[in-house]
């Protein structure tokens, strides 16, 4: 299993965790956001199928535990004050 950050929104910006198709394993709220955050199945862009939305102000230690499988590839869709999350993912 592989691990990535997604620092807190400072900016919109798409971050891109997995730029193949895989396994979306878990999401690990680290710091929570006033805005909400989406990963997308696509491996550039923040647009296309949307694997989980993370609303605003959830809770830091929430873990979502998916197992869901991807395409082509993760990318986080970061906005100004979305939360800090941590990404588990298989190849």
């Amino acid at each position: 299993m592989l691990a990535a950050p997604v620092a807190a929104g400072v900016g919109i910006a798409a971050v891109v965790i997995q730029a193949k198709g895989g396994m979306l394993k878990k999401v690990i709220v680290i710091a929570a956001g006033t805005a909400a955050i989406s990963l997308y199945d696509n491996a550039a862009a923040a647009a296309g199928t949307v694997l989980l939305t993370i609303p605003a102000n959830t809770v830091a230690g929430t873990i979502y535990d998916l197992n869901e499988p991807v395409q082509n590839g993760i990318t986080a869709g970061q906005v100004n004050n979305s939360p800090a999350l941590e990404v588990t993912y298989d190849d």
